[in-house]
């Protein structure tokens, strides 16, 4: 397993300061350990799993602040007066978390062959095809 000290020390060896997403999606690639016949379920699972525990660190740390008071007036609290920003905190554990999607979806995008170049660049194609033809809201995949 690489250390973060060791990651930037690949980092600066290699003149790089941050990684590209295909730089990101190489070094994930080393960490993964499930069976190759599990190649497309297991990442889909762990996205899955890793969005549940990222809206669950969102929703914590809301209910934390509630005390017992109505939820959507404590919500409307932290939009007006924190202009709906956690702590330092709060906001690293869902930061963490984020990263842990983030793996899950190198590995499936890799398992599938494609790079995460590759599936930033389609999506933001079909983002502007909708865009272009006023369809960002709405619903289906095919809008």
């Amino acid at each position: 397993m690489i250390t973060p000290k060791q990651l930037a020390e690949i980092k600066q060896n290699l003149g790089f300061e941050t990684l590209t997403l295909n730089e990101y999606q190489r070094m994930a690639a080393t960490t993964a350990d499930y069976p190759a016949e599990y190649k497309k379920l297991y990442p889909l699972l762990g996205v899955i799993g890793e969005a549940g525990e990222y809206a669950e660190k969102i929703l914590t740390s809301i209910c934390m602040l509630i005390n017992g008071s109505q939820i959507q007036e404590k919500i409307k609290k932290i939009l007006r007066d924190h202009e709906g920003n956690f702590d330092q905190d709060t906001t690293l554990l869902i930061i963490k978390e984020l990263g842990d999607q983030l793996w899950y979806i190198a590995k499936a995008a890799g398992d599938l062959g494609y790079s995460l170049n590759e599936v930033a660049n389609i999506n933001l194609d079909k983002l502007f095809d909708r865009k272009d033809r006023d369809m960002i809201h709405g619903a289906g995949d095919e809008r």
